[in-house]
């Protein structure tokens, strides 16, 4: 009798422990994965849920993952069905990486990602939380690779920007997307800051120098560019003087030449032939002593011709 009260006890135990462990209440915000002995079977959301005894099961993950507390870093873990699938917080421990320049950097920060795909996150991985945070440390120490020491301050958020780009391509295969990184802090080494210091100090000299030679060179072009243009200023003036001149100088050319033809004409008019046109002293005279009037009625002459032109007209 009493072993068969002991395996009566026994069994109610079991059934009652097989009723409970295949219902459960899921709360808001979390998921749980169904496996079908041992196998995937379906994903369950928020609500009541009740598996088939002994059949199913929930999944039982565990993840484990480093964490900085005041006693240092410790590693903890997380064992359990329930999965969170809001966005969640990942404090990542500091990282060490080195920069361009071969200088050690320490970036502290914090992940916010979220689970998108409950299948991918459980199956694809072994150790979610472990993964993300060697994502972290391999996005950080190829960013923080690209830049020297003297860059990285006041780009906190460019940093953040590059270092989730890097950390989605990493974790696109295993339903996860990170949203941000927030960048709380980087530091580095007391004693190499000061000679960075010292360093960006002689480089602001330096840099000072050469934008006042570059400003310097600038107003000596632009002295040189007015001068230029100022002679070329004065160059064409002075052509347009010079075309106005000779426009003037032919004018009165064209002019003289008229009167002369004119007076040629009127000498012809009284009677001289061209040889004495033409001789050396008509043509003085020509040129310095005859003058018409306004209407060409009267003609001055000098002495010496005049009574040979009277003579002239008196034959006439």
């Amino acid at each position: 009798m009493e072993v068969l009260a002991l395996i009566i006890i026994v069994v109610v135990l079991i059934i009652i422990y097989g009723i409970f462990a295949t219902i459960r209440i899921i709360p808001y915000g979390s998921m749980c994965i169904v496996e079908r002995l041992g196998k995937f079977s379906r994903e369950c959301g928020p609500g009541l849920h009740i598996l088939t005894p002994f059949i199913e099961n929930f999944k039982y993950m565990r993840w484990t993952w480093r964490q900085e507390e005041d006693s240092g870093i410790k590693r903890v873990s997380f064992t359990g069905s329930l999965i969170s699938v809001e966005n969640c917080n990942f404090d990542v421990v500091p990282v060490t990486a080195q920069s361009k320049d071969h200088i050690d950097v320490e970036v502290n920060g914090t992940l916010l990602y979220k689970v998108t795909n409950l299948r991918d996150a459980v199956y694809n991985i072994w150790n979610l939380m472990g993964y993300l945070e060697d994502c972290v440390n391999q996005a950080v120490k190829i960013v923080i690779n690209k830049y020297q020491v003297d860059e990285l301050y006041g780009k906190d958020s460019a940093l953040a920007a590059e270092i989730i780009s890097e950390i989605n391509t990493r974790t696109a295969d295993v339903g996860v997307e990170c949203t941000s990184f927030m960048i709380q802090s980087v530091n580095v080494d007391d004693k190499i800051m000061k000679v960075n210091e010292q360093m960006f100090a002689t480089a602001r000299v330096q840099k000072m120098a050469i934008e006042k030679q570059r400003k310097q060179h600038e107003c000596r072009m632009e002295h040189v560019k007015q001068k230029h243009e100022w002679e070329m200023t004065k160059l064409i003036q002075e052509e347009e003087q010079t075309k106005k001149q000779l426009t003037l100088d032919h004018e009165k050319a064209e002019a003289q030449a008229a009167r002369e033809s004119v007076h040629w004409k009127m000498l012809t008019d009284l009677g001289f032939t061209t040889e004495e046109i033409t001789s050396m002293e008509i043509a003085k005279t020509f040129k310095d002593a005859i003058v018409g009037s306004g209407d060409r009625s009267v003609v001055y002459a000098p002495p010496n011709l005049y009574s040979r032109m009277f003579l002239m007209q008196s034959e006439k």
